[in-house]
């Protein structure tokens, strides 16, 4: 008996640790995965459905990852893109946060990077992005630009 859990235990010890041989997965991107850009406010209003003001958007969805040689499960997206807010909501968000001036490394692959003077507030981003993505999100006047991938 003792010789049979002790198997056992040996079995699934060997199974486990061929289990946990992670591949390493490409985080690169296709040309072919880079979705067109969107203006999709509902899809915006899932994404922050936190934030005030949205009055339009472009934006694109870029998917992490590539090939076959991706392991079975959820696919992580990027999505980023900016987002012009109304001017009572630009007010509210540039009063009511502690901003510090960036430039934000972000780079589109379909649409044009708005120019601006780009501040970022931590506060910010954690009250208009949901725990279930991880980013960042910049303000300059009434335009936001945003980088946020699923998690």
């Amino acid at each position: 008996m003792k010789r049979a859990i002790a198997g056992l235990l040996i079995l699934l010890m060997l199974g486990a640790t061929a289990c946990s041989g992670k591949k390493e997965i490409s985080k690169t991107v296709n040309e072919e995965e880079i979705m067109n850009p969107s203006n999709n406010m509902e899809a915006i209003a899932k994404m922050f459905p936190s934030l005030e003001g949205a009055l339009e958007t472009q934006w694109e969805q870029i998917r992490l990852g590539s090939g076959d040689d991706r392991v079975p499960g959820p696919t992580d997206y990027m999505y980023q893109g900016y987002i012009i807010l109304s001017d009572e909501a630009a007010e509210k968000y540039a009063s009511s946060y502690e901003w510090k001036e960036v430039d934000p490394d972000v780079t589109f692959e379909s649409i044009e990077k708005p120019e601006g003077n780009w501040k970022y507030s931590y506060d910010f981003c954690k009250d208009i992005i949901p725990g279930y993505y991880g980013g960042a999100a910049w303000l300059d006047g009434n335009t936001i630009i945003f980088s946020i991938t699923t998690t």
